[in-house]
């Protein structure tokens, strides 16, 4: 199934405090995604979650004064442990934390692999937190040895990540293809 969900907090009561809101999203967004916990910056909050599927792959791209994400062993246990995560950082600040034992710092455009160990990052005051969910199976089968990479950093400068951070950002301005023939396409190429 192909589809787009945009989750934005500009949709919740106006009359709320910022506090409350953040304490809405944040549950909102935990009841349906389930993987991370979040914090926010001293700034008003605000905060959009635009997901993409195209069959078994997931793009999502969280902007906003999200500042904080925290992967915890609880939430691993709730996480479909059939997938890799590209985590990426799309936005101007850079990101730094630890995935597992692994210190990471993300500069913009950067990324990393992660396999669903527990991590904690932080950035600045507004971030574009970025993932791209596919099955295991798939890079399993077209790349040995990569769940030996997770928590490898992938610099900014990559010429393979370039070319995915470009692809990435032509599908989550377009709509998505209807013709199936690109649909599969999408699916199948890692």
């Amino acid at each position: 199934m192909n589809s787009r969900h945009i989750f934005s907090s500009a949709s919740l009561p106006e009359q709320l405090s910022h506090r409350e809101r953040f304490n809405l999203w944040r549950d909102m967004h935990y009841a349906q995604v389930a993987t991370v916990e979040v914090g926010i910056s001293d700034l008003p909050f605000e905060a959009t979650l635009d997901a993409t599927a195209i069959g078994p792959l997931t793009f999502a791209k969280m902007s906003g004064t999200i500042n904080r994400v925290t992967r915890t062993p609880h939430s691993i246990r709730l996480a479909p442990p059939e997938t890799y995560t590209f985590v990426m950082n799309l936005g101007a600040s850079d990101i730094a934390g630890n995935y597992g034992a692994t210190d990471i710092a993300m500069h913009t455009g950067s990324a990393f692999l992660d396999a669903s160990q527990p991590q904690q990052f932080a950035g600045g005051d507004k971030n574009i937190w970025a993932n791209l969910v596919l099955p295991r199976k798939l890079l399993d089968d077209t790349f040995a040895g990569i769940e030996d990479r997770q928590g490898r950093l992938i610099p900014h400068d990559n010429e393979a990540m370039g070319l995915l951070r470009n692809y990435l950002a032509m599908l989550g301005a377009a709509e998505l293809p209807s013709t199936p023939s690109l649909l599969d396409h999408i699916d199948v190429t890692p």
